[in-house]
């Protein structure tokens, strides 16, 4: 079984920049001031920490980090049909795929699609800015919910 450890180093090892944030109720982001501005290190995750992915970072020369995140469930089969293949794809037993991360040449601002309907519900977003995704090994936590992240294969 992989360990949030292992799974944290291998991030590193891939160029992420990441933050952690304690497992605290329903938080899906870190609360310590300043964070965005850290540089955290395998030494400051614990286990069953939070993990989030820094997006709008610059991997190697010309590849920043993108993360579509799909909010309406349907919204997967519309950007299976759109997206290009991505080995790194994750989500949670009630949403299998939620975040999609891939690579661009340039660090492009957020956008949201909305639903024009009345609630105005998020359907996907474009992160490519300095904002985080929480990722594996993570638990997401909801209304009593909890559900460990993972990837999908």
């Amino acid at each position: 079984m992989t360990t949030g450890r292992a799974i944290v180093q291998a991030y590193f090892d891939r160029g992420f920049q990441l933050v952690f944030w304690p497992a605290t109720s329903d938080w899906k982001g870190p609360r310590e001031v300043g964070w965005i501005d850290k540089h955290y290190s395998i030494a400051d995750y614990h286990e069953g920490d939070r993990v989030g992915i820094m997006h709008g970072v610059e991997l190697s020369p010309g590849k920043y980090v993108v993360d579509v995140d799909i909010d309406w469930g349907p919204g997967v089969e519309i950007a299976k049909a759109l997206l290009p293949v991505t080995q790194l794809i994750w989500g949670r037993t009630s949403k299998r795929v939620s975040h999609c991360l891939y690579t661009c040449p340039d660090v492009i601002p957020m956008y949201a699609y909305r639903d024009v309907g009345k609630d105005g519900i998020t359907l996907i977003e474009f992160r490519a800015d300095r904002h985080q995704s929480m990722a594996p090994p993570s638990v997401w936590e909801k209304d009593g919910r909890r559900e460990p992240l993972a990837f999908v294969v």
